[in-house]
């Protein structure tokens, strides 16, 4: 059994409930996967230090850990594959790796960090089991996952290219947009905090900016769409990239569905499935 331990910068001591689930798996045998953070990966390496348990893999998306206390544990470097990244998408390498390799996770979040809210939703839609421990309670109506509302949406075609983008608010205020553009069925996905239709569908507009963009923004390009599928769980929120991708394949008759999803939150609307993602699904089936 190996258990994925997530959780908040914010919370530095464990309460005797996240104690007492700890002290079952250690009387499991099970491998603890935890990360290299300050908050709760610290307080989870310490505690297991203090009960000398040593079944223990550190990962990090640097070369060493920032944070190592537990004494004789493995460390698993995600440095490789974190090239290049920097920021938080930098520091999800390591949490996408955790998440691949556990068979189940527990989440202890104190209802706002985004980086265990993502953790949260990756493990959702890879269908493991997880366990959510909230430090603090939240108000009623309130929801423990990161939710995003859909601000506004379009979808059209330029030079032989089709292309979608969706503009979505977190509940903080935060404006993500997710950009497709396919040319020959080959996709380019785009994560980012602006409008950038303008600048992939027209290259004259903008060389300079278009250029640091490429660079700096792509989440996705392939010859296909298979593998953006087969690592769903890698981008959150996973629905907006199908809604996108729905767009630009029922380009142009996507306008009234398009026209339908302002102010509804992304999780909650009935996004049909793409020809391309049934294929998909076909070709995992046979």
């Amino acid at each position: 059994m190996k258990l994925f331990i997530s959780g908040s910068k914010s919370i530095s001591v464990l309460s005797d409930e996240v104690k007492s689930i700890l002290d079952e798996h250690i009387t499991m045998g099970t491998e603890f996967l935890v990360g290299d953070c300050y908050g709760v990966d610290a307080a989870v390496q310490k505690y297991l230090v203090l009960k000398g348990y040593r079944n223990v893999t550190i990962y990090c998306s640097g070369e060493t850990p920032r944070n190592n206390f537990a004494t004789g544990a493995k460390v698993h470097s995600c440095a490789e594959a974190a090239k290049g990244l920097t920021g938080s998408a930098f520091h999800y390498v390591k949490d996408i790796q955790m998440a691949n390799d556990c068979n189940q996770a527990i989440m202890i979040w104190d209802g706002k960090s985004k980086g265990t809210g993502e953790n949260i939703l990756r493990i959702k839609e890879m269908k493991k089991p997880y366990r959510i421990i909230c430090s603090v309670s939240p108000k009623k109506g309130d929801s423990i996952m990161p939710k995003y509302i859909i601000m506004d949406s379009s979808a059209g075609e330029c030079e032989g290219a089709l292309y979608a983008d969706i503009k979505l608010k977190d509940e903080n205020g935060k404006i993500i947009y997710f950009t497709l553009i396919e040319t020959d069925g080959k996709p380019i996905l785009y994560k980012t905090n602006m409008r950038i239709t303008h600048l992939v569908t027209e290259p004259d507009y903008d060389p300079e900016q278009l250029e640091i963009v490429n660079a700096t923004k792509v989440v996705y390009k392939g010859e296909n769409y298979n593998a953006l599928f087969d690592n769903s769980h890698s981008f959150a929120p996973f629905a907006a990239i199908r809604c996108v991708i729905h767009l630009v394949h029922t380009f142009p008759n996507c306008i009234i569905f398009s026209q339908e999803l302002d102010g509804k939150c992304i999780d909650e609307i009935d996004i049909p499935k793409s020809d391309v993602e049934i294929a998909w699904e076909k070709n995992k089936a046979k």
